[in-house]
């Protein structure tokens, strides 16, 4: 799984979660952003209602392939 969030049109982060194998997998894993508020101690409702952060979650598959060189690929 992939997580982009995008806050305020300034910048972006992406995370992944690591490769879940099986018919059906699951995803349990914590994936932390360092959000901070314009105050630099909580945000206020108001700044919660106007924000223009976008949270982008991705769900694809992914396989992984040994190479003949001992490595390991992730397509």
């Amino acid at each position: 799984m992939e997580v982009r969030i995008v806050y305020n049109e300034e910048w972006s982060e992406v995370k992944l979660t690591n490769i879940a194998e099986g018919d059906f997998p699951e995803w349990n894993e914590i994936l932390e952003f360092p959000l901070k508020a314009l105050n630099k101690r909580r945000f206020t409702k108001q700044e919660l209602i106007n924000t223009k952060a976008i949270i982008f979650i991705t769900l694809f598959d992914r396989e992984i392939s040994m190479l003949n060189t001992g490595r390991i690929e992730i397509e």
